[in-house]
C-alpha cells in the first residue's frame, strides 16, 4: 500500500467517523442560533417613576433591566453556537479532502496540508497543558500527524495514483 493511499484512507475514515455527525451538529447548532439570534423581544417597557408607581414600578424596573441582561447574554451564546457550528462544518470537510484526495483533485491536497498543519499545531499546544502520563497518546498523534504531512508535501508525487 502506497503512503498517498494511506493518507487519502486516513481522510476518508475520519471524514465518515467525524464528517457524517459533525454535519449533523453543524446544522442543529445553525439552526439553534438562527432562533436564538432572532429578536423577539419588542422595545423595552419605560422605566417607570419609582415615587408615583411605588413597589410596582421598582419591580418593573428591574424586570427591564434583567430582561436587557439576558438580551445580551442570549446574543452571546448565539455567538458561541454560531461558532462552533462553523467549527463542526470544518470537521465535516475531512471527508470531502479524502474524496479529493483520492481523485487527485488540485483543490484537495493544499487544504489537507492547512488542516494538517492546524491540528499539529494544535497538538503542539496540548502538550504544554496535558500531563506527563498523556504526552505518549499526543506524540502518537503528532507522529501520524507528521507522517501525513510528510506524504502530501513531499512524497505525494513519488506515488502512484491511488
Amino acid at each position: 500500500m502506497t503512503h498517498r493511499r494511506i493518507v487519502t484512507l486516513a481522510f476518508q475514515a475520519s471524514g465518515y467517523l467525524l464528517g457524517v455527525p459533525s454535519c449533523v451538529l453543524a446544522l442543529f447548532l445553525g439552526a439553534s442560533a438562527f432562533v436564538i439570534g432572532s429578536d423577539h423581544a419588542s422595545r423595552p417597557a419605560q422605566y417607570l417613576d419609582v415615587q408615583a408607581y411605588g413597589l410596582v414600578g421598582l419591580l418593573s424596573n428591574a424586570a427591564t433591566g434583567l430582561g436587557a441582561a439576558f438580551s445580551f447574554l442570549n446574543g452571546v451564546v448565539a455567538g458561541i453556537l454560531v461558532f462552533l457550528a462553523v467549527l463542526a462544518f470544518a470537521a465535516a470537510l475531512l471527508g470531502f479532502v479524502g474524496r479529493g484526495l483520492k481523485a487527485s483533485a488540485n483543490w484537495a491536497r493544499p487544504l489537507a496540508v492547512v488542516l494538517l498543519s492546524i491540528m499539529a499545531l494544535i497538538g503542539f499546544f496540548a502538550l504544554t497543558v496535558l500531563d506527563r502520563s498523556l504526552w505518549l497518546a499526543d506524540g502518537a498523534v503528532l507522529a501520524a500527524l507528521s507522517y501525513g504531512l510528510w506524504v502530501l508535501v513531499w512524497k505525494y508525487d513519488d506515488d502512484e495514483a491511488v
